[in-house]
This record gives C-alpha cells, structure tokens and sequence, in this order.
C-alpha cells in the first residue's frame, strides 16, 4: 500500500510554492518604489524582455534569456528588475534539479534587497530549497530569519502578508516533517487565520488541505474530509485555476484513504465506490490546465500517477496500475526524485504478488527494504536535526530575552534622563513664571502709583480751579453784588430828592440797566457755585441750569433722571455739574442745535451722563480739541472714567460718560 508520506509533503510543499509564488506577483508595484532609478534607464524594455523569457520557460531554456535584462537593471540601479531577473533564473535552475545554483542564485539576489520584505521574500525561497531536499535545520533557520525581517517591515500590505504566509506553511513543514504535532498545528491555524482575514483565498485553500493532510496522518477521516471539501468549495467560488489541480489530487488521496479504511470494515462496495471517486478526482487533476507547473511539473505528475496506480491496484486493475506506476517510476528515477519512491515500489510488490510474480514482487520488495533501511539512517538524522534546530531555538530565544532586557534598561535609561529633564524644565519654567510675576507685580504697581499720581494732580488742579470759582462767585454775589445792590437803592431814591428825575428816559435806562446787571450777577454766581446743589441734589442743580438756559426760547432742553445720587460727596457733585456744564454750553455755542436731551443715570456702582443734541454734527477724525472738551476729558480722566464722543456731519452729537462711583469715592478720599 501507498503511504500517505507521498501526498502530505507533495500538498506542503505547494502550499510554500504558491504562496511565494503569490509574493513574487504582489511584489510587482510595490519593488518598483524602492529604489532611485538612474536617469535613462528603460524599465518597460526590462520588463518585457523578463515577461518573454517567462512566457518561453522550460528546462531546456538557456538560462543567457536573462542577461540582458539583469545587466540593464543592475546599471540603472532598477532593484526590482534585478530580483525579478534573479528569481527567474533560480527558477530554471529549480526545473533542472541544480540546487547548488538554485541557492547560489537566491544568496546573490538577497545582497540586492534593499528592504526587510524583499529579504523575507528571498530567505523564504531559500527555506523551501532546503526544505525540498530535507535540510530541515537550514531550512528552519531561513524560514525564522524571514520571520525575523518581516517584523521590522511596517507596510502591512498584501505583499507582505503573502510573506508570512509562505513563510508559516514553510516552518508548518518543517515540524511536520519533524512529527512535532504541537508546532506544526500552530503555524497551520495562524496561517488560516491570516489567510482568512486577508481574503487570500488561494493561499487559504491550500492551508485548509494541509491541515486535512494532519487529519489523515492522525487517521480523523470525518474532520480530514471536512477540510478538503471546503477548500474545494474555496477554490470552485473563487475560480482559482492555479488550485484546481492540487485540490483533484487532494481529493483523491483522501478517498485512498476512505476506502482503505472501509475496506478493513468488510465494507467492499463502499471501499470500491471510494477508490471509483479517487481516480475521478485524479483524472480532473489531469484534465486541468494548471497542471502545467512553472515550478517542478514532473513532481506533480509522479504523485498523481502514484496516486492513481494505488487505486487501481484496490479496484483489482493491476495491468492499468502496472502501466501507470512503472514510467512514472522510471521518471522518477531519471529524474533524481527518490524520496517517495518506495512507495510506488510496494505498490508494484503488492501488484505482482497479486498476479503470480513473485520474483518480481520479491525484487521490489528489497528495493523497499534497501529504501527503508536508508529512511532509517535519514530519520536517525532527523533527529539530530531536530535536536539541532531545538538548540537553535533555544539560543534565538535566549538572545531575544537578553535583547528584551537591554532595551528595558535602555527604556528605563531613558525614562529617568526624561524624568529629570521634565523636573529641571518644570524649575526653570516657575523660575520663569515667578520672575515674569515679579516683574509684572512691579510694573502695575508703577503703572497704579503713576495713575493715582496723575489723578490726584487733576484732582488737584479741578479742587483748586472750583476753589477759585467758589471764592468768585462769593466775592460777585457779596461784594459787586451789594456794592451793585447799594448803587441802585441810591439811584433810586434820587427821585424822591428831584421828582421830575423820575420821568426822565435816561434814568429809566440806567435803572433797567442795573437791574440787569443785578440778574446777571446772581446768574453767574449761581453758575460758579449754585446754591440749589449746596442745598438739594444733583439732579435738581442741573435741572435749574437747563431751565436758565432755555428761558429765551431759541433752544429746548429735555432733561431726565434715573436712579438715587444721594451716596455721591459735594466735590462729585460739583464736578459731575460742571462737567454737564460744559457739555451743554459746547452744544450751545458749536452744534447750533434747538433740541438737547440730557440725562443722568446712577445704577449700583455704575453713573453715567449722556448729552445728545441735533446739530450739524462734526467729523470725528477732522476734529481739533478746543478748550472745552479738554476741561472735560479732563475732569473724566481724574474720576477714572470713559468718554465717548459720537459725531456724524448733519447726524448731530452724543457725548457718554461712564464712571465706577465707588472708585470716585476711594479717589476722593485719597486725594482728601
């Protein structure tokens, strides 16, 4: 009987293959950005020349086809052309069975690479060389090293996961072939899993039938068949052509081994129905175009003919078998692929056995039992190699650890130099923060002083002005005042000494004339300092002035109050008036206006006197300050306040006053 060693490594293997196959594929777009080509260099005329050397491949292809192309991209420093040129190459050297070359080629293409994935790629290629003809140390060693590059590659594209790909059904192999269940299960499920997650349905087809191939070998027919059937279906819903085949093959294995199995239960007619499905499965391998391989077809051919020989020889066909096994055998043999071939030997054995030549079927039987004896010294070498990669392992771990250590310390390193950097930057910063406090402290401190130094100088300088003001108005209401008072009672009783005096028109004259001397002299008292805000309020002191103002009629004056002004001192109202004094006597004289709205309005803290007229307006950014609205600002500026003067040509005036009593007050009595 056929052993299932024969399909297991065949259905492996090409899982490697395609998957670096698939690589080589993705690689296109994503090479040809990693180098700076040279000016001139002709990539297309490279690329073409590559494709029709591909295009023509077979064994017999002088190997010279790519020369050209390799010399053109090596002088215009065109990587991708290189890689390509060299992959090809190895790849007629893998058909001509050259291994030496093969790897020689693959070493001289990993000098080109000039990133982690182009070198997992090649190292990858290298691991399935090794692979192949069971160099499981060196093979092991590639395979990590791939690993190894892949995860300083920060590009997550699709080239890169058909490297880890490869790369995991390459190390999955290699345990396989070791009998290392535990790892070999493991690089199977996360091959899967990427392969699922990255929708690489080819890739995830031929995982499926590896992990199949596990089954069979641990004989869980049930979860095998599961396995085949569904990547069957993977690559039937995805029209995978490349697969087609291998799935045949797959499928007809695992009917061998169905009907195997029912043939030990006595079950004839559902061991023959298997055998029956097994050779269909082959021949639709047969029938299909991608049996065709660009990488070892004769390999492909000998395990379906081995395949297809196993089940007739348990159909009871023996000349069919016979006539299917010995070319492929001879083929075999020819060609230098021994490592399967006892198990078309016992075939044949078995055969003849069976037919009545036993000369025949004792002569195939030694070449098994040579064959055998020599797989007894290649597994005691296994083993070694086993112990070997173990070893190797341990050392990659162990410098892994140390590597894992030193960058710790290097991290904790540089987490304290950080620490104490943030510490020494947090100290300069307060010291920073705190001088430009200081400085900032000391310099509202000057700006306050020189405010208050400034205020009480016009403080001043108004209390002394309404000082003289007061002692005017004092000196006019008292003294010209009586002396005028005095001057009429004595013109007056001139009449009594002269009675015709009385009638005459120049004394009549004079009289009104000192009468209105009289009026004008109290009103200009009362201005300077009125007696109705010594002895009532703010509010009815301008009242009373607006109502002098507007006594002849020509301009009308509405005045309106808001609020209580009882918490202001005798000085703020003082200046308060003289300021509403000067607003109105400004729109008198300049706005020629017939119409003022005055208002006072005291809410909390906040005192504000508006004086609105409709005038003919001025424009602001041509005025020139006079006397008057200097007094004012004046006045303002020494209470702390805002003024606002609004003014449009033919638009009239708007005067605003705002003032902080509270701040008045602290001002006044500082300057108290």
């Amino acid at each position: 009987m056929l052993t299932h060693k024969t399909f297991l490594k065949f259905i492996s293997l090409k899982v490697v293959s395609l998957c670096l196959i698939l690589v080589c594929m993705a690689n296109r777009c994503a090479a040809q950005m990693d180098t700076v080509l040279k000016p001139g260099t002709d990539t297309v005329l490279i690329l073409h020349l590559i494709d029709s050397g591909q295009k023509s491949i077979n064994p017999a292809t002088d190997i010279k086809i790519y020369d050209k192309p390799l010399q053109l991209s090596i002088n215009g420093n065109y990587t991708f052309g290189i890689l390509r040129s060299l992959n090809s190459i190895a790849r007629i050297y893998i058909t001509k069975n050259d291994f030496d070359s093969v790897i020689f080629t693959y070493n001289k293409a990993l000098s080109y690479c000039m990133m982690p994935r182009q070198r997992a790629r090649f190292l990858s290629y290298i691991g399935e060389q090794y692979l192949r003809h069971a160099d499981l140390t060196n093979a092991a060693e590639k395979f990590y090293a791939a690993l190894s590059e892949l995860s300083h590659d920060t590009t997550y594209d699709r080239y890169s996961t058909l490297c880890y790909l490869g790369t995991y059904g390459g190390l999955a192999q290699v345990y396989l072939c070791l009998g290392d269940d535990k790892n070999e299960t493991y690089y199977f499920n996360v091959a899967e899993a990427l392969a699922r997650k990255s929708h690489e349905y080819a890739s995830l087809s031929a995982t499926l039938s590896n992990k199949g191939n596990y089954f069979i070998q641990h004989k869980m027919l049930d979860s095998a068949g599961i396995l085949y059937r569904e990547a069957a279906t993977v690559v039937r819903d995805q029209k995978i052509k490349s697969r087609e085949s291998d799935i045949g093959v797959a499928l007809g294995w695992y009917e061998i081994y169905c009907g195997e199995y029912e043939k030990n239960r006595g079950e004839v007619e559902k061991a023959r129905s298997a055998f029956e499905k097994a050779m269909d499965y082959f021949r639709q391998a047969i029938d299909t175009s991608a049996l065709n391989y660009n990488l070892r077809p004769d390999r492909v051919k000998m395990v379906v003919s081995y395949g297809m020989g196993d089940a007739l020889r348990h159909l009871g066909k023996y000349e069919q078998a016979e006539a299917i096994l010995l070319p492929a055998v001879a083929r075999a043999n020819e060609k230098g692929m021994d490592e399967n071939i006892a198990d078309a030997y016992l075939v044949l054995s078995d055969i003849y056995r069976a037919t009545g030549r036993y000369k025949k079927a004792l002569e195939y039987m030694d070449s098994v039992t040579t064959i055998k004896d020599s797989l007894a010294s290649e597994q005691k070498r296994m083993s070694v190699a086993q112990l070997e990669i173990n070893h190797r392992l341990a050392e990659k771990d162990k410098q892994l650890s140390l590597n894992k250590l030193l960058i710790a310390q290097q991290q904790n390193k540089i987490a304290r130099k950080d620490l104490w950097t943030a510490i020494v930057s947090a100290i300069l910063l307060l010291g920073v923060l705190l001088a430009v406090g200081v400085y900032l402290s000391i310099s509202n401190k000057a700006k306050s002083l020189a405010r208050e130094n400034k205020i009480h100088v016009l403080k001043a300088s108004i209390t002394g002005g309404d000082d003289e003001r007061t002692r005017i108005a004092r000196e006019l209401h008292d003294g010209i005042g009586g002396m005028l008072s005095a001057a009429m009672m004595r013109f007056s009783s001139m009449h009594h000494e002269n009675a015709e005096i009385a009638h005459t028109t120049a004394y009549n004259d004079t009289m009104e004339i000192l009468r209105e001397m009289g009026d004008e002299i109290r009103k200009t008292a009362h201005n300077l300092m009125p007696e109705v805000l010594l002895k009532q309020s703010l509010p009815e002191a301008v009242r009373v002035f607006c109502n002098n103002v507007q006594e002849d009629g020509a301009l009308k004056i509405d005045f309106q109050s808001y609020g209580s002004f009882d918490c202001l001192t005798q000085g703020q109202k003082l200046n308060l008036y003289r300021i509403v004094q000067e607003l109105i006597k400004n729109s008198t004289v300049h706005s020629r206006a017939n119409h003022l709205l005055v208002q006072l309005m005291q809410n909390k803290n906040k005192l504000i006197v508006s004086v609105e007229d409709n005038g003919i307006g001025f424009n602001e950014n041509e005025i020139k300050g006079g006397i008057g609205l200097h007094n004012i600002r004046t006045r303002v500026s020494s209470m702390d306040g805002l003024f606002t003067l609004e003014s449009k040509p033919g638009k009239g005036t708007t005067i605003i006053i705002e003032l902080e009593v509270t701040y008045i007050t602290v001002a006044e009595e500082n300057v108290a």
